[in-house]
Formats: structure tokens, sequence, C-alpha cells
């Protein structure tokens, strides 16, 4: 059952996106025409605010299917599993009602407007039963999807398998954001038949961010004697090799393995790499220079 509902999603979600770039074109249409052909469609405000709307209403079960939405687990997350099961259903639960809130609200407004007749005051005078029955669809489809993870995480625990409820409703974790990056990189790397949008170029990751909490002795540096105002400082151990380490802010050029460090970032050069200042003082890597 849910495997049918996140592909139903999925298609939404889809639906939304492609929304979202007809309202881009219809956008840069309208303004093109009106500054060079001086016509317009005298609606674009009406027009593109019923597309925005549907656009977030049909993606929320999606991004609800695959864990898309912000959590606040700093609490959360430090808890055992076996407390954390329960709290994911509590919490679920408070956003399908939330939720079924917002659709009735919505298929109410849809009965008013049906029952009156009612129009936008635009020159187009749309009826308002065709974009608010849209948009409440995807309302319904977000309490539908609500549902079904609702029911699959109770069973889950009522059958003793909290490792698996934590798994498909908490929150993401840096190993499946990392996963996802990854797995991007691989399919933006896979060989693709030619098109005017393809590109031979490659994807390469050149930063990586790591957060950690403990207490560690930074590695010393080995200072060296060099006249006042030089950006390098001395060495530091890099796997077994001595690194040269160069002060970010007198930094002038630097030929990589080396180290450039600054208040709060320390930035590693490999082999074949070089770092210069720019002109306002940003930091540009070069590969290939020697």
């Amino acid at each position: 059952m849910r495997r049918g509902a996140a592909r139903a999603a999925a298609v939404m979600a889809h639906l939304a996106g492609w929304n979202y770039v007809l309202c881009a074109l219809f956008i840069t249409g309208d303004i093109v025409g009106r500054n060079l052909l001086g016509v317009s469609s005298a609606a674009t405000v009406e027009i593109t605010g019923y597309m925005f709307a549907v656009g977030i209403a049909w993606s929320l079960a999606h991004a609800l299917a695959t864990r898309a939405h912000i959590r606040v687990d700093v609490l959360a997350n430090r808890l055992p599993v076996r407390w954390r099961a329960p709290l994911h259903l509590v919490s679920l639960a408070l956003l399908i009602g939330f939720a079924a809130f917002c659709a009735w609200a919505g298929w109410r407004l849809w009965e008013e407007s049906a029952l009156f007749g009612a129009r936008d005051n635009s020159a187009l005078q749309v009826r308002l039963v065709w974009p608010q029955g849209i948009w409440a669809a995807g309302l319904a489809a977000f309490v539908v999807m609500g549902a079904v993870l609702w029911i699959e995480a109770l069973l889950n625990w009522l059958g003793g398998r909290p490792g698996a409820l934590d798994r498909a409703l908490g929150p993401r974790s840096i190993q499946d954001e990392t996963a996802e990056a990854l797995d991007a990189v691989r399919i933006a790397r896979e060989p693709r038949s030619p098109s005017p949008f393809s590109s031979p170029c490659s994807v390469e990751i050149v930063t990586r961010r790591l957060s950690a909490i403990g207490r560690l002795p930074k590695p010393a540096v080995a200072e060296e004697a060099a006249p006042t105002g030089a950006a390098r400082r001395g060495t530091r151990c890099v796997a077994r090799e001595a690194w040269p380490v160069f002060e970010r802010d007198m930094l002038r050029d630097a030929v990589g393995p080396a180290i450039v460090e600054e208040a709060f970032a320390t930035h590693l050069l490999p082999t074949g790499w070089r770092a210069a200042r720019g002109p306002e003082g940003a930091l540009i890597l070069t590969r290939g220079a020697t």
C-alpha cells in the first residue's frame, strides 16, 4: 500500500515541478511581450498564484514519503530507539491532524465557490472551482500519504520492530544525505547519449565539510624563521609528510601540497593545485597549476 501511495506521490511531485517550469516560462513570456510587443495576459499575478499554490500542495505528499520535510531533531536523536519510535508516531499523528484540517478547509472553500459560482477578478474571469479543486486534491493526497505511513509505522511498533519504524519516519541522517549526494554524483558521471543539454565535463567533489565534537590536541606547526609579514608559517605533518602552512590573510600564492589556515577554516591544497588571493580577497583554487 505504501509503495503505491509513494509512487502516486512521486508522479504528483514531478507534475508540480513541471508546473513551476511552465510558471517561469509564462512569467518570462509575459515580461518579454509586455516590454517588446506591448501585449500581456492581464492575469499574470492570478494565474501564477494558482500555479504556485498547486505546486506546493502537490509536492507535500512526496516530501513526506521521502522524509524531506524539516524536522527539529535536537532531542529526538539523542534518545534510544525504543523511545524514539512512539515519538515518531505521535509527531506524525499531529502532522496528519494539521493536514486534515487544511484539506477540510480547502474543500469547504471549494464547495462555497461552487455554490456561488465564484470567479476571480482578473480579465480572464476564471472559475475558482478549478484552481481550488486541484489545490485541495494535493492537500487530500498529503493526508492519505500520512495515513498510510502512520498505519505502517503502527504495525512496525506493534510487531516489535522499532528500528524499522525509526528508519521509515526518523529524520534523515548525515549518512542518508551523504548517500544521496554520492548517488547524484554517480548519476552525473554515467555516460549519456549526446544531447544539446549534455556536458562533457565530469563532476568532482572538491569541498568536504566535517563537524565533530570532542577534544584532540591540534598538531603543532614546525615554526620556521621567516621575514616579518611572510605568509608561510612553517610545516605541519599530513599523512607522514611535511606540508607547508600559510596564513590566508597574508597569502599571495601557494602551490600544493600545502595548508592554508584562517580563523574559521583550514584548506588542504593537494598536489597539482594552486591557491591565490583574488582582487577582492577571495581564495581562488586552480587545478593543474604547478
